[in-house]
């Protein structure tokens, strides 16, 4: 059985010590056919905001960037997901640092659809190479998106120059306090012994998401009726309304839930236990050898100039290092990851690589 499920309007807004602004998207749950659109769709509207200061603190300047006159006005920056998940969070983060040394500010126009595809479809096609509009890759939705050629993506990884990874954020597998299933092995045996009785919720089709819930039937042979969504938000909105029972997302999605205990998180597919959530096992250490994560990173549009890329990475570089920046992100579920433009550029090789085996895999 599969389950498409509509998620109402949501609105989400952010705080900036005073109320900055409210974003509304109306993300729809893609139907759970096991292939995805031949052709990117999604919500049109494209909601901009200024990413101010997320509290009254002012972080530390970053010296040198000004003198070298970039950025000499405001940049936009393309968040090809809905408006409240931890790409946009993360790049909020990042931008009231790098606003404060710059003296300009980071525009953000949310263009959600296709689990990335639309976003970045109008990225590649209107951006300038002038380092004035930058976007986010998530990994491995990035390369699931335009590897399998029913998407017919316009876009691949050559279109895009890395300037740094952010985030690496791994999958968690949870459920509602409430719900009946206290371990992840209850609910393995229940979508076991009934197969498709077990409503899943990931943040779209083929996503990273969708891929570590693929790992896990795989390996425990359960059968589960999934349900897709466009990205953690509107997922976890439907796991807090009982559309789904099992939602499966990074810690970012479920850092809200777990600290107000309205979520029960049942595993982590992380090498080790994660200190945000640190009585939650791993998948390894319930049996079950999973390793699945959420790479969030900064490209510009392929032919910037080298100079530009390298005076962008260098201040993202320099905020990571703060320890105030290090403690937002904690706080808000979202685990550092710094890795520069060349380094970055090796890990999106490898995920071409391992996502194009498991595609593959699954034809």
């Amino acid at each position: 059985m599969r389950l498409a499920v509509c998620v109402l309007t949501m609105c989400m807004g952010l705080s900036v010590a005073t109320v900055l602004w409210a974003a509304c998207s109306q993300p729809t749950a893609a139907p759970a056919t096991g292939a995805a659109n031949s052709s990117p769709s999604g919500n049109s509207s494209t909601p901009t905001l200024p990413a101010a200061t997320m509290s009254a603190a002012s972080p530390a300047a970053i010296p040198g960037m000004n003198k070298a006159g970039f950025p000499a006005k405001p940049i936009t920056y393309i968040v090809p997901w809905s408006a409240g998940g931890p790409l946009g969070t993360s790049v909020l983060i990042m931008s009231e640092f790098l606003e404060k040394e710059w003296g300009q500010p980071i525009h953000l126009v949310y263009k959600p659809g296709a689990t990335g595809q639309v976003g970045l479809t109008d990225f590649v096609s209107t951006a300038k190479p002038d380092g004035y509009t930058l976007t986010g890759l998530i990994s491995p939705n990035f390369e699931s998106s335009w590897l399998d050629p029913e998407r017919k993506a316009v876009y691949k990884r050559s279109s895009f120059v890395p300037i740094a990874l952010q985030s690496l954020d791994p999958n968690t597998f949870l459920v509602r306090s409430d719900s009946p299933y206290k371990t992840l092995a209850e609910v393995v045996k229940a979508a076991k012994d009934n197969p498709g009785s077990v409503i899943s919720g990931d943040g779209g089709l083929m996503s990273d998401d969708h891929l570590a819930l693929i790992l896990l039937a795989r390996k425990t042979g359960a059968e589960f009726a999934m349900s897709h969504f466009d990205g953690g938000a509107p997922t976890q909105l439907a796991l807090q309304g009982g559309h789904v029972e099992l939602m499966v997302g990074n810690l970012a999605d479920a850092m809200g839930g777990y600290k107000t205990g309205a979520f029960r998180v049942l595993g982590v597919s992380a090498e080790e236990r994660t200190p945000l959530m640190p009585d939650v096992p791993t998948m390894k250490e319930q049996g079950v050898d999973i390793l699945a994560a959420t790479a969030r990173g900064w490209v510009a549009p392929q032919g910037t100039p080298p100079e530009v890329i390298s005076l962008l990475e260098s201040a993202m570089r320099k905020v990571d290092a703060m320890p105030e920046y290090r403690q937002k992100m904690e706080a808000a579920g979202l685990p550092t990851k710094f890795l520069g433009g060349a380094e970055y550029d090796k890990y999106l090789q490898a995920e071409e690589q391992r996502v194009g085996e498991l595609l593959k895999s699954l034809k």
